[in-house]
């Protein structure tokens, strides 16, 4: 698997019905096991951007602030090093680029739920693979 990163796994993170239940544009409750997989993602060394299409991006930053979920960047690519910017020619685009993408229209999604615990396991075992 070829990745963008050279520097840490980036994992682009879609916001609403991926993290959070929600109505556009209200919030619900996170998915099950959310916080805690997005913890343990970034624990594990992983660098994390979230998505979204919301124009507005306080209410996204309150809600993570408030679940203890950090990010690297929301709606840009300041995950992104200097070095990987630069390889990309340093055009920014509306895509984040990162070598992972979680999101709740993902063919392999819809129409089940989200499960964050496998989906964590699985981008643990990517990073854990890309050490060794």
């Amino acid at each position: 698997m070829d990745f963008v990163s050279e520097e840490g796994l980036i994992v682009a993170i879609d916001f609403d019905n991926t993290i959070v239940n929600s109505s556009y544009p209200e919030l619900g409750a996170p998915k099950e096991y959310a916080v805690k997989a997005l913890q343990d993602i970034k624990r594990a060394g992983v660098r994390v951007a979230i998505w979204t299409c919301r124009d507005n991006l306080q209410p996204v930053r309150e809600f993570l602030d408030f679940y203890g979920i950090e990010v690297d960047a929301i709606n840009s690519n300041d995950a992104l090093t200097q070095v990987e910017w630069d390889k990309f020619s340093g055009n920014d685009s509306r895509k984040i680029g990162a070598d992972i993408y979680v999101e709740d229209r993902d063919i392999h999604i819809i129409d089940k739920e989200i499960d964050w615990l496998t989906i964590s396991k699985k981008i643990i075992k990517i990073i854990n693979g890309r050490e060794g």
